[in-house]
């Protein structure tokens, strides 16, 4: 998938927090998913729309990386890079993608939160 590049502000936080914490695969899965729909609904939504095939390519998954689990959204479209950073012909549709992400930032972390909300409570209720 192309990696566009996006940064979530707070979210660094986030997974430096997540990290300090000994959450199961299964959860951090789950959550990366949550946070995943998220970004692939923003970005399919402001996708730009000839024959629907950009949009529809969009995908999103969830890996074991360098460093442990990550979430990509995006395409292997190559027509994607062409729309996104534009064309010496074309630069209407530019940064398509990082908006779409950026509409919905607030939305992905509080996906993430949601998800979390259950160990938290687990934790708490496991202490008393």
């Amino acid at each position: 998938m192309a990696n566009n590049g996006f940064d979530i502000e707070g979210f660094d936080d986030l997974v430096d927090f997540l990290d300090d914490m000994e959450i199961s695969e299964r959860l951090e899965r789950k959550t990366l998913n949550a946070m995943g729909d998220v970004a692939l609904e923003g970005a399919k939504n402001n996708a730009p729309v000839d024959t629907g095939k950009l949009k529809n390519s969009i995908k999103k998954s969830v890996r074991k990386g360098e460093n442990g689990l990550i979430v990509e959204v995006g395409t292997n479209r190559v027509s994607a890079s062409m729309t996104d950073w534009g064309t010496s012909k074309s630069r209407k549709n530019v940064g398509w993608f990082e908006r779409g992400i950026d509409e919905v930032e607030d939305e992905i972390l509080n996906a993430a939160l949601e998800s979390l909300e259950v160990l938290f409570k687990w934790v708490v209720w496991d202490k008393k």
